[in-house]
């Protein structure tokens, strides 16, 4: 990287940085890091303190919230001193928000410090990952709450003059430019929010880690055709309609030729684990977290991947991971 780069970019995600979890969008902004860097861009990662941290700085404390059938682990903190240093010390000409939705208060702090730093004001970006198909009624409560939450602004210290324009409006409405990772992303924001004007940049894969010249899995090999799959274990990604499916092919259509593996981990692993002891599921392996080169063997190795998400996929990149292999 050349000592000073003609771009400085301060990515803020809204989830955990960390490294050994199953996320698609902190994979996504980790490995587009050294990319960009490769072209001369200066890449400065800003994330909520968690375990194996991956982020420049910290910002803000990581809450876990269940909504929409899917457990946020929601980036939270109104410390707009600690924002303001951290504005100072990286001096981003760009500031991109990823999934600014999913950690409302440390968005809303560190856009707002970027309206109260003097020297400068850095261009901001907001990119978002995620849909639905329904919002659910805690969601909306909360969208409400987020839409009626102002604060009184003040003539010199002195009285209220006014109100802001509430967190919601600054998180959604505020930023310089929109990206959406898909077509139906930004549909999903502009039919209910109203949201317009979206760039659509898909999420990447990393394809020189998952390849299709990758050697295949020896301890797969074993004459019987396997399913795999591979997430973060969150109730919306529909593995547990996977096991009853297994169910259906092993208990009542009687095939033994067939087993299923099982990667990745999360809230509902333990859950997913009693079902398949429950239902008496044969060869079933659950895999947990694979490094980048055994997820690459492992999708090379199976005869088929199954991805049986029940909504809220905003552009599903590991369907790109396994056709990479």
């Amino acid at each position: 990287m050349p000592e000073k780069p003609e771009l400085t970019v301060l990515i803020h995600s809204g989830y955990p940085l960390s490294d050994g979890t199953p996320d698609g969008v902190k994979d996504s902004i980790i490995q587009l890091k050294p990319y960009l860097e490769d072209i001369g861009v200066k890449v400065t990662l800003v994330g909520p303190r968690t375990k194996n941290n991956l982020a420049d700085y910290t910002f803000g404390v990581a809450i876990p919230f269940r909504m929409n059938n899917t457990v946020l682990r929601s980036g939270a903190s109104f410390n707009i001193k600690r924002a303001k240093q951290i504005l100072r010390a990286v001096k981003p000409d760009i500031v991109e928000f990823n999934a600014p939705e999913a950690s409302p208060t440390s968005t809303h702090t560190l856009m707002s410090a970027t309206n109260r730093v003097r020297e400068y004001r850095p261009m901001t970006v907001g990119h978002f990952h995620s849909r639905a198909e329904n919002l659910d009624l805690k969601t909306r409560l909360v969208v409400a709450s987020l839409n009626n939450l102002k604060k009184p602004t003040w003539r010199k210290g002195m009285m209220p003059i006014s109100l802001t324009e509430g967190m919601l409006n600054t998180i959604l409405y505020s930023f310089d430019a929109r990206i959406a990772n898909s077509q139906d992303t930004a549909d999903f924001w502009n039919q209910e929010f109203g949201m317009e004007d979206f760039h659509i940049i898909h999420n990447g894969v990393e394809t020189e880690a998952l390849r299709p010249d990758l050697e295949k899995r020896v301890d797969w090999q074993d004459g019987k055709k396997t399913i795999f799959t591979t997430c973060r274990h969150d109730r919306r990604k529909g593995l547990a309609d996977l096991l009853q499916a297994y169910y259906l092919l092993t208990k009542v259509k009687g095939r033994t030729d067939i087993k299923l593996k099982i990667g990745g981990q999360g809230d509902c692993t333990d859950e997913l684990k009693i079902l398949a002891v429950d239902l008496r599921l044969p060869d079933v392996e659950f895999l947990g977290i694979q490094n980048r080169e055994m997820l690459g063997r492992s999708f090379r190795s199976a005869d088929i991947c199954v991805f049986p998400s029940i909504g809220g996929e905003g552009w599903g990149r590991v369907l790109l991971e396994a056709e990479a292999c």
